[in-house]
């Protein structure tokens, strides 16, 4: 599978597959001894790493004097705040809480990742929150694809061809990202929206 048409893609990267796909692995019996137990030992790792880099902060005043980007509201931030930033790296995090040296050197890339994606993956899974509990939503017949911001031309091409009645059925649709469906949701809620305000008036 191309990486680039998978549903969900954002947590999909080379550094991390050990983590999405080893449990599953133990699971059902297809991982070794060996394996699992060098799993084991990393995801402890990878948790307390997580944990100290989200527990040390500091305040605006001593991230700037370390030379780091200081939060323009003058509150606190902790490591994994600032490892969010790209121009920030895990040693100019160190030199600031000299702690974080307890966490492995082969630890950090992928800390830094899951650090920076953090944003976007809270995001992604409010849309696929939404997909899953909006699925009964009703698309209105006749609805004008073109209109929906955010769809490319192919999402409306097959919108216009297949005209679902529901977003669970767009979102099974071959060919439609998860995107182009919570773009239509999206819409579909406005001229809800717009319908009732109407109404009212």
């Amino acid at each position: 599978m191309f990486t680039s048409r998978a549903e969900y893609r954002l947590t999909l990267r080379a550094d991390n597959a050990d983590q999405r796909l080893t449990d599953r692995g133990i699971k059902i019996g297809c991982v070794g001894a060996e394996r699992r137990q060098s799993w084991g030992d990393k995801k402890q790792k990878l948790t307390m790493a997580r944990d100290l880099l989200a527990a040390v902060t500091g305040s605006a005043k001593t991230i700037a004097a370390a030379g780091l980007p200081a939060p323009r509201d003058g509150a606190k931030r902790s490591a994994a705040d600032l490892l969010s930033l790209e121009s920030v790296s895990f040693a100019d995090i160190q030199s600031l809480w000299p702690e974080l040296a307890v966490i492995p050197d082969y630890l950090h890339a992928q800390l830094a990742a899951d650090c920076r994606y953090a944003g976007y993956v809270g995001r992604q899974q409010s849309d696929i929150d939404a997909l899953r509990r909006d699925e009964a939503v009703l698309i209105p017949p006749h609805t004008d694809f073109t209109m929906v911001g955010g769809l490319s031309a192919e999402s409306c091409d097959i919108l216009q061809k297949y005209q679902p009645e529901t977003i669970g059925q767009a979102n099974r649709l071959p060919g439609l990202t998860p995107a182009a469906v919570v773009s239509v949701l999206r819409h579909v809620k406005r001229q809800q929206m717009a319908a009732k305000a109407a109404l009212k008036s």
